[in-house]
């Protein structure tokens, strides 16, 4: 985890696997955009608890601020996650 820039802000939700998933838009780690990430410094204490509460979201954690069985959507569905397609052989390549 990346310490905090400022004493009393909001800690980083980094948690040091720092990889974009091309089929979310989020960082694999912290399961930020790139721009909550590249922002993160510079966001106000209020901006840093909205991104918390996405994160949550998009970890599928329900949202505490939402009573639970209230109408509505509190929790994001978890992204699908398909099986990379079977590599195909390259004509001519004998490396197996």
């Amino acid at each position: 985890m990346k310490p905090n820039s400022f004493p009393g802000s909001l800690r980083s939700p980094c948690v040091s696997v720092c990889r974009m998933e091309p089929d979310t838009g989020y960082c694999a780690g912290c399961h930020r955009t790139i721009d909550e990430i590249a922002d993160w410094g510079m966001m106000s204490d209020e901006r840093k608890r909205s991104v918390w509460q996405q994160i949550r979201l998009r970890r599928g954690v329900p949202d505490p601020t939402v009573p639970p069985g209230a109408p509505g959507k509190d929790v994001l569905p978890a992204p699908s996650r398909s099986p990379p397609p079977p590599l195909t052989p390259v004509p001519g390549d004998e490396r197996r």
